[in-house]
């Protein structure tokens, strides 16, 4: 989710491999999931009737975690634990690193 906010903020395909050292391939497959994959699901859309005003799916995922309230690393917490269902469906009940916190 930090990386495909970088991406969207730096813009450059360096600057964002100087800050992650993550493939630019990958950037783009992220960015392609949470620009048009993750707009069309089911749970994104019912997720978009609950934010006001909705999320922007062309910013997305900073337009998502700016909805969320508190600090930094809380905005980021709230929205993994939002986004949890979706990428853990082999756990039942949500992923490990979640269940303490």
């Amino acid at each position: 989710m930090v990386a495909s906010a970088l991406a969207l903020t730096l813009r450059r395909a360096s600057a964002v491999w100087a800050a992650t050292e993550i493939p630019a391939r990958t950037l783009k497959r992220w960015a392609r999931w949470w620009r048009v994959e993750l707009p069309t699901t089911s749970f994104f859309i019912a997720l978009q009737g609950l934010l006001v005003p909705p999320v922007d799916p062309a910013t997305l995922p900073c337009s998502l975690v700016e909805r969320l309230g508190g600090t930094a690393a809380e905005q980021l917490t709230a929205a993994l634990r939002l986004l949890a269902p979706l990428t853990t469906r082999s756990v039942v009940d949500g992923a490990r690193f979640l269940r303490g916190s």
